[in-house]
């Protein structure tokens, strides 16, 4: 039973495949993450690289603790490694400050995707040969999830980069072990893989017990090395125990050494924050299979149910089909191998459903365990390529079956671009099929098409125009163009409180009512960004601003004027149920109930989801004392608010 496949001067041809594919890649990513927009997730970062700089360069203390701000968006930011926030910072100021922040990030952000796809086609090599490998890389490369946060998730995509990396790295350490040049060589690179997964993410520090676990898994199931230690087990032992230190304390040394908080007790302080990672809990909705669940109450099944629909089928098929091959794969790669690839893509998961850990949307969180199932995949379909390579007719038609399977997202990612990562596979029936059952551009993305649409498109303004979003930091958009435009956040249930030209509302958070009933977006969308049916985001355009000065009137207590101010906004624009509500209400409180309650049903047909709609129906009835239709609308009301 051999560690691994050498190459033969058949696999030539894959290794110059492979090398093809790594210079596409490293040219090719940056290019392609230009037109994504910003990340739910990138604003609060960029804002920590800043004050992590500040902290070096400035003595600024911010980045030593976030809970004492009081502001949810960046509570426990301090808990994460600041190695990929302070360096693409550091970065940006001194060498590319001409470049706009954002753009720069996400070319630095891809680099590490592209990385990714590499490393799995590393180690898939490693362990199979080119071939393997080039399958591995064309596996990963065009799954697109993977490939779409590749450009603008700057958590998930740099962990799961240094943990391959980090795999790699521990395989070829194995590999060599005995030549004390090769094995000094992979230390150190092993050490850099593992700092940097900590520096991303305090779960990095995992890599300690997977390197012993890894190879005490060689030891016992494979022959070569377990002979090689056995030679001298003693300083066999010792070498390796020396090794595994020495990288222990290079990674740790590399993944604190940008990490301000954990810099003030280096020793305990990260353990502190695995601890406070692991229990820490920020509680938001997430729209799962056809209802809202609160993050914090996610099913045993979230993660696998979210792979399921959001990989290609070509992997998943191979992926369940090998648990047949286990034995023969185990004899061709041999057995620690094969193990590894399906420990590192299940246990970390099984861990969290044990734990029952806090998720996050859709399986991002778990992205450093895709490429197990990458690497067994791509071990099973070179194992059968081998396996009938006598065979012509059955090689080209299992090549023809795994091209056509690869071609299915390949297809999608080139129509959907720059919103790839929104794919569900044909399992699920497409993303049109997913609207009101899953959250579709969670990230916000496609923000940054609908910004660019409206510096196109936008009317003439005297004054600067007015872009409100309810996604925070919308202003960066407009960095280059703070003189025509200023980018607020608004709610958008307030949005006809506050003064905006045009506003950016996104399918997420959404009632579940509201989209099947498809009146989202509001008739004054002038713009919708959609893939194949699927609407991401829309622009509003606003057709009248007698709605904020409405309210402004009702807050003073102006109730007859105000009235008369609804009155005609509500014909200019009858499609905001929140201006709708408000209406009601002052029918309400001029006795009007017939009008009140009429109305309230229009607000209905808009949003059937929206809880004020049934707040004021309850108060209503109760105030005439029709006590049954108090009940209904409190049960109505209840229900929403679970």
């Amino acid at each position: 039973m051999n560690t691994f496949s050498t190459a033969s001067a058949s696999d030539k041809l894959w290794q110059k495949i492979f090398f093809a594919l790594t210079a596409l890649s490293l040219i090719a990513m940056p290019l392609l993450s230009i037109p994504h927009g910003m990340s739910g997730d990138e604003w609060s970062l960029i804002i920590y690289g800043h004050d992590i700089y500040d902290y070096f360069f400035k003595g600024s203390k911010v980045a030593l603790d976030y809970d004492v701000q009081n502001w949810a968006q960046v509570a426990g930011l301090h808990y994460y490694g600041g190695l990929y926030d302070f360096v693409v910072t550091f970065l940006h100021k001194n060498l590319f400050s001409s470049m706009d922040e954002l753009t720069f990030r996400h070319i630095v952000n891809s680099l590490l995707g592209a990385g990714l796809f590499i490393y799995t086609g590393l180690t898939a090599k490693q362990i199979g040969g080119w071939r393997t490998g080039v399958l591995a890389f064309i596996f990963i490369a065009l799954s697109p999830r993977l490939l779409g946060e590749s450009m603008n998730n700057p958590k998930d995509i740099p962990f799961a980069f240094a943990s391959i990396m980090f795999l790699y790295y521990l395989l070829r350490f194995i590999d060599t072990f005995g030549q004390k040049k090769a094995q000094w060589k992979y230390t150190f690179l092993m050490g850099l893989g593992f700092g940097l997964a900590m520096g991303f993410r305090i779960g990095g520090i995992l890599m300690i017990p997977y390197s012993v676990l890894f190879i005490g898994a060689f030891y016992l199931w494979n022959e070569p090395f377990r002979n090689k230690i056995k030679t001298a087990f003693g300083a066999g032992v010792k070498a390796i125990a020396i090794h595994l230190l020495v990288m222990t304390v290079v990674g740790y040394i590399v993944g604190i050494m940008f990490w301000p908080w954990a810099l003030q007790d280096p020793l305990s302080r990260p353990l502190e924050a695995l601890e406070a990672m692991t229990m820490r809990e920020v509680p938001f909705r997430m729209l799962f299979d056809g209802a809202y669940i609160m993050n914090t109450e996610v099913p045993n099944t979230y993660t696998t149910q979210w792979i399921f629909i959001s990989t290609p089928i070509l992997i998943l098929i191979t992926f369940i089909g090998s648990l047949i091959f286990i034995p023969k794969m185990s004899t061709r790669y041999g057995r620690p191998a094969v193990l590894i690839g399906y420990f590192i893509l299940i246990f970390p998961i099984a861990y969290a459903v044990y734990k029952h850990s806090t998720l996050h949307d859709t399986w991002r969180h778990f992205f450093f365990t895709y490429p197990g199932m990458v690497l067994i995949s791509a071990m099973l379909c070179n194992y059968l390529l081998e396996t009938y390579s006598g065979k012509k007719s059955m090689q080209y038609g299992i090549g023809a079956v795994i091209a056509l399977g690869m071609l299915l997202p390949l297809a999608w990612i080139v129509r959907s671009y720059p919103n790839e990562y929104v794919y569900f596979n044909e399992f699920e029936g497409g993303v049109k099929n997913a609207v009101g059952r899953y959250d579709l551009d969670y990230y916000q993305n496609s923000g940054k098409q609908a910004t660019e649409w409206i510096k196109a498109n936008a009317k003439p303004s005297k004054g600067r125009i007015i872009v409100a979003s309810n996604m925070s930091q919308i202003e960066r958009y407009f960095a280059h163009d703070t003189d025509k435009f200023l980018g607020v956040y608004v709610r958008l249930n307030d949005r006809d409180t506050k003064d905006w030209d045009y506003y950016i509302t996104y399918s997420r958070y959404i009632s579940l009512e509201q989209l099947n009933a498809g009146t989202w977006p509001p008739a004054n969308a002038v713009h919708k960004i959609e893939v194949d049916g699927a609407i991401l985001s829309a622009v509003l355009e606003r057709k009248t601003k007698l709605d904020m000065l409405g309210n402004q009137l009702m807050e003073s207590q102006q109730l007859d004027s105000a009235f008369k101010v609804y009155e005609q906004a509500v014909k200019i624009d009858p499609s905001n149920d929140a201006v709708l509500i408000r209406f009601a209400t002052l029918y309400a409180q001029r006795g009007n109930i017939p009008m009140a309650l009429s109305t309230l049903d229009e607000a209905a047909k808009i949003d059937a989801g929206n809880p004020a709609v049934y707040n004021l129906q309850m108060q209503i009835y109760r105030a005439i004392g029709d006590n049954a239709k108090a009940m209904a609308a409190e049960n109505r009301l209840r229900a929403l608010m679970q």
